[in-house]
Formats: structure tokens, C-alpha cells, sequence
């Protein structure tokens, strides 16, 4: 039998990506634009779906997807379905027709069952591929798009979106019958940044050290991160607030960070300040003050008292352009032999580029995203479908483990060697070194952090005001998660590491029996280790006071990562965050550890 889907007239296609040439774009170094990518005479609510794409090896489906002309448009505008086999339990038209249905349950999730009921055929640099569509339909023989096997697993799947700069949004099975999967249906959206993976989907005989010296491409990933951030997400009227009453005005951090850069590249270089020199003085640290006592705080910058007194953003965002033209002539004058890439050199690049990581998920609080939310009742209902494990902890040790790596910032000027060992060399902070051994005796950890959902009961039984993280919000007596999306039913996000502070934390957990555990992870956990100097610690000198202000018995060292962090710091083991135990504006959960007696 033949199975038809509906047709219609093709469309255009989107234009190629403005960063597809191999040089540096100078329009990068401009505000960030939030015009469509797509060409002006293709609609930004058309879908792409693509049946059975090359899957021959990560790779190859890594470069299909890159070329398809799917949009960075704002999110919710486009979309792309894609279909991967696995098995071939049904015959070719029930496989289609089970694809068919879940194409149509995807479009109901999304609150418009017929936003995926016809399409056109379409062409682009020998990539077929489907565009939805309206007006005059056809019919084609669909035997000819038969769903083949994919030749990658569901991880390695999303591995390759990740590094193809595709959000995955939604999944669902589909088949041709009722017992048998025959494939997975992706619902996918083009981001408008993505770091690429710390590692290559494939790797070759190279030997690539993630964690040396950073690349062009990795500041030019950074900087799109950092304009949607602090350009596109925070209103403009929010520019002159104080979203967290511990921190700066927002219009603050957008100076901040390239003048941060602008002084290391000074100091190390000996040169003078980039232009204008009194942005040095306002700009030059942010603040910490202790959550207890605002008024006292480290060493920083005086910043001007009324509104008015401010630099404009136009003039910030100028600024920013020359610091940044700045950075990329030192890459002009290594690659040209102009100047010497040298431990220090690369260790300032480093230092600088994770700075700017750091402050992008410090951002978080600020964010609003005016756009499309993800479908949660369809994911609520995923999730809680998940697999668990057999067992809510695992228990690990006894171990002698190593901690930091050798990494001494004192070393760097007599360290000699050539460009490629400076490039093999891994960098991090002054508190990530040097390696040093401890003895761990035998424990049980929970195998994911606390959960809203727990936090939730432990917080009704209290019934104190003060426990309730910052991270929730109290509407007409129900409880809601803040997201960049705005606030969600916590029976969403029931299952979701909670963000509370260490106190908070500490409190909920004494007590805490064995529990379901939750399933999406993605934030940083607190230690009960106090934040403080161990042996061998050398202070960095091209940042004073990064770690020893700190050391004063009020912040806790915090491991992981959360999503919201950079790969390069997220995938670095030794890397050791802080933050006091009292503040309650962290990405930061915990997970519970019980001793077990010998």
C-alpha cells in the first residue's frame, strides 16, 4: 500500500549563516541583532522535517544538520522534526503512519494540532528536506522517504544536536504498531549561541587539550552567549536596577567585563588602558558584601550615585567593541609571529574568557525571555515516566582521591617551551592548585540532588517564612519555580534540583529520609568544606583577591556545574566555585551524604 502525505507549493529558504566564513566577522563587535537569519520572503513560522537523515557516523548527521536552513529565530518560531529509525518491526507505510501521528500529537502539544499538516518538498545544497506550509497541495509517493535504521544511538543523538547548535525541545516514540518502537520523533529548534562539545564527536589522532589556551571561535561563541544575555534578555528599563540587592545595577556588568579584559591585557602587555580611561575606575570590580552586613565588603570599584552620572550604554557598548578589537589583534600578532604565546599570555586568555562565563550565569536572575515556553505539562508528563534507579544512593569508597592539578601561576615566566606545549597545558584558577591527596573513607550519596518537590514538604512541615528559597514565588497560596520563562506550577518542576541556600539546605537535608530521586540535573552543589587556603596554594597575581578576599569563613566551596554554566568550567574537574552560605541567589542545590560505619 502507498501512503500519502499532504503537499503544498514550496517555499524559499533561509540564507546561509552569517558566520560561516572562516574569518573573524567584524559584525560581531556590533549590538546584537534580533532581526530573523532567515531570508525576507520566508516566513518565520515555517517547520522543517526531515525523515531518516544521513546517519552513517556522528559526524555525518553533525554536518546535515549544520547545513539545514533552519533559522535562529526567537524560539517557538521554527522548528525542526526529525526522524530517526531504529527497528524495523512495522512495514515501511506503518512506520510512516505511526510518524504521521506523532507528528500530529506534537502539534497538539503545542496548541495547534494542524501547524504540521502539510508540507512542501524542498532542496538546498543536495539536502532534501519538507517545509510546512499553505495554499495549493500535492501529493507525494512516501514509499520513497522510507524511515531507515539510524546507525547512532539516542545519546549519541544528542550529542550531535548540542554540537550542531540545535535545542532540543520535545521527543516521542512513534510505530507502526502497538508493541514495537520503530523510532524517536525530535522536536528541534536552532539556538542562537552554542558552545561546542569539550570533546569532538569523533575523535582523530590529534590530541586536543580543552582546557588550554582559548580560540577565536571559543570568544566568539562567548560573546554571542554574552549580547543575548545582557542585551536581549534584560529589558532596557532594567538597566538602572539592582534585580539582586547584593550586586550592581545590570548596566554595571555590561562595562564590567570588557573592562576587566582591558586591564589584564594592560598589565600583562605594560601598555595603557583602551579608551575611555576613567571607565577603568567605575567598571573595575563588582561587589560581594557580606549577606549579613552589606556594609562590609571587599576592595571595589566607587561607581557613580545618580542614574545620570552613568556612562550611556551606546558609549559602554562602544567601549566594548575597541577592548574586543584589541583582544583579537593579539591573536592577529601570535598567528603572525608578532608576539609570543606565552603561559602568562594564555593564562590572562583563559582567566578573562571564564570571567565572562561566570558572569553569564550570574546573570540568570535578571533574565526575561519574551517568547514561546517550552510545552511543560507534555514534559512534566515525560519526566515522571522517566526510569529511576533500583536504588535512591549508591555507596562509594574507601578511595584515595587527588584533588586540583598542578597549575601554579608562578611558574608561568620560567616555564619555557614552544607554542604547543602552552597549548597542551591545562589552566584554571589559583584555588585549583596544586594536586594534592585525600583519604575518603566509606559513604552513601543520594544519586541526584534535593528536589523541589522534597524541599516542598519539609517547607509545609516548618511552616517558617525564612526557609522558602528565593528561587520560588507564592501567588494566591500556591507555590510556583522561577524560570527565564517566567514563574511554573512546582508540580512542573516537581522533580528539579532545588536552588536554596547552604543554610536552607543544610536545615532540610539533617533530617531528610531516603527519597525518589530527580532527574534533571544542572546545578552546582554545596560542600560543607568552608571556602579557605590549603598547601601550595599560590594567590594570582593578574587578579588579586579572586580567592584569598574570600577566605573568611563565610563561603562554601561549591563542585559541579549547572546549566547555565560554560562547558570549558563545567567539564573541568577542578574547578572549586564559592559562594556564602547564606546567599540565596545561587544556581545551587545539594545532595544528601551518610557515613557508613566500618
Amino acid at each position: 500500500m502507498t501512503q500519502n502525505l499532504t503537499m503544498s507549493s514550496p517555499q524559499s529558504t533561509c540564507s546561509s549563516s552569517p558566520y560561516s566564513d572562516s574569518s573573524f566577522p567584524s559584525s560581531l563587535f556590533s549590538e546584537v541583532s534580533t532581526a530573523s537569519s532567515c531570508s525576507d520572503d520566508l516566513s518565520e513560522q515555517c517547520h522543517l522535517l526531515v525523515v531518516s537523515p544521513p546517519c552513517e557516523s556522528m559526524s555525518t548527521l553533525d554536518a546535515f544538520l549544520r547545513k539545514l536552513p533552519l533559522c535562529s529565530t526567537e524560539p517557538g518560531k521554527q522548528y525542526l522534526l526529525l526522524a530517526l529509525g531504529h527497528t524495523y518491526a512495522s512495514s515501511a507505510s506503518e512506520r510512516f503512519q505511526g510518524l504521521n501521528k506523532s507528528i500530529g500529537a506534537i502539534g497538539s502539544i503545542l496548541g495547534n494540532e494542524s501547524m504540521f499538516k502539510s508540507w512542501s518538498s524542498s532542496q538546498f545544497p543536495g539536502i532534501g528536506y519538507f517545509i510546512s506550509g499553505s495554499g495549493e497541495t500535492s501529493s507525494i509517493d512516501v514509499e520513497a522517504q522510507s524511515i531507515l535504521q539510524a546507525k547512532i544511538t539516542s545519546i549519541d543523538a544528542l550529542n550531535v544536536f548540542s554540537s550542531a547548535g540545535l535545542h532540543l525541545v520535545y521527543y516521542t516514540s512513534f510505530s507502526g504498531s502497538a508493541n514495537d518502537s520503530d523510532g524517536t520523533l525530535y522536536l528541534l529548534e536552532r539556538a542562537p549561541f552554542s558552545f561546542p562539545p569539550l570533546t569532538p564527536l569523533e575523535l582523530d589522532s590529534g590530541t586536543i587539550n580543552t582546557f588550554g589556551p582559548p580560540s577565536r571561535e571559543e570568544w566568539r561563541t562567548l560573546w554571542e552567549a554574552w549580547d543575548l544575555v545582557t542585551l536581549g534578555m534584560i529589558p532596557t528599563e532594567m538597566l538602572h536596577q539592582k534585580p539582586i540587592d547584593l550586586r550592581h545595577k545590570c548596566l554595571f556588568y555590561i562595562g564590567h567585563i570588557p573592562t576587566f579584559l582591558n586591564i589584564l591585557l594592560s598589565h600583562l602587555f605594560k601598555e595603557s588602558y583602551t579608551e575611555p580611561m576613567n571607565f577603568t575606575q567605575i567598571f573595575e570590580r563588582g561587589i560581594d558584601p557580606h549577606v549579613d552586613d552589606p556594609n562590609h565588603c571587599h576592595s571595589h570599584s566607587e561607581i557613580p550615585e545618580a542614574d545620570e552620572d552613568w556612562p550611556t550604554l551606546a558609549s559602554i557598548l562602544e567601549y566594548r567593541d575597541r577592548v574586543r578589537a584589541r583582544l583579537m589583534q593579539v591573536y592577529d600578532d601570535i598567528d603572525a609571529g608578532r608576539r609570543t604565546l606565552t603561559r602568562s599570555l594564555a593564562r590572562v586568555l583563559q582567566m578573562t574568557l571564564e570571567h565572562e562565563g561566570f558572569h553569564i550565569e550570574a546573570q540568570a536572575p535578571s533574565l526575561r525571555r519574551a517568547s514561546r515556553p517550552p510545552p511543560w505539562s507534555a514534559l512534566a508528563a515525560q519526566w515522571a515516566r522517566a526510569a529511576v534507579p533500583a536504588s535512591p544512593t549508591v555507596e562509594l569508597g574507601p578511595a584515595r582521591l587527588i584533588l586540583g592539578h598542578d597549575n601554579s601561576e608562578a611558574e608561568d615566566d620560567v616555564a619555557s617551551g614552544s607554542k604547543d606545549v602552552v597549548h597542551a597545558h591545562a589552566f584554571g584558577w589559583d584555588n585549583e592548585s596544586p594536586a594534592r591527596a585525600v583519604e575518603v573513607a566509606r559513604f552513601r550519596a543520594e544519586w541526584r540532588p534535593v528536589t523541589n518537590g522534597e524541599y516542598l514538604v519539609f517547607w509545609k512541615e516548618r511552616g517558617e517564612e525564612f526557609l522558602m528559597p528565593a528561587s520560588w514565588v507564592e501567588e494566591r497560596g500556591e507555590i510556583f519555580v522561577r524560570t527565564v520563562y517566567g514563574a511554573v506550577p512546582i508540580l512542573v518542576a516537581a522533580n528539579w534540583p532545588v536552588l536554596a541556600s547552604y543554610d536552607q539546605l543544610s536545615l532540610a537535608t539533617a533530617g531528610l529520609a531516603d527519597g525518589p530521586p530527580g532527574w534533571n540535573g544542572g546545578v552546582w552543589e554545596w560542600t560543607s568544606t568552608i571556602f579557605d587556603s590549603h598547601p601550595g596554594l599560590s594567590p594570582t597575581k593578574h587578579f588579586p583577591g579572586y580567592s584569598t578576599d574570600f577566605f573568611d569563613g563565610k563561603h562554601q566551596v561549591v563542585l559541579g556545574a549547572s546549566y547555565a554554566t560554560m562547558p570549558r568550567l563545567a567539564g573541568r574537574r577542578t574547578v572549586r566555585n564559592f559562594y556564602q552560605h547564606n546567599y540565596p541567589y545561587a544556581w545551587v542545590s545539594a545532595r544528601v551524604v551518610y557515613d557508613v560505619n566500618a
